[in-house]
């Protein structure tokens, strides 16, 4: 979705806001609930970047004992 500030209704604008805010991404589309799932796929926690940034943080911290 495109913005133009000086062409663009201002619904454009709020709706653009709201997709923003709610971490929605356009196009996406939810996924169906698989048989004894009670947890949708979109909440699940995802334990490999929390991994990912904790690696990261502790090479920074590292790095910057280092220096």
């Amino acid at each position: 979705m495109f913005y133009r500030f000086h062409r663009s209704p201002a619904k454009n604008l709020r709706d653009i806001n709201t997709m923003i805010r709610q971490g929605e991404r356009l196009g996406r589309k939810r996924g169906f609930s698989v048989e004894g799932e009670t947890v949708s796929p979109a909440k699940r926690l995802c334990q490999d970047s929390d991994d990912v940034l904790l690696k990261r943080l502790q090479n920074v911290v590292s790095e910057r004992a280092n220096h």
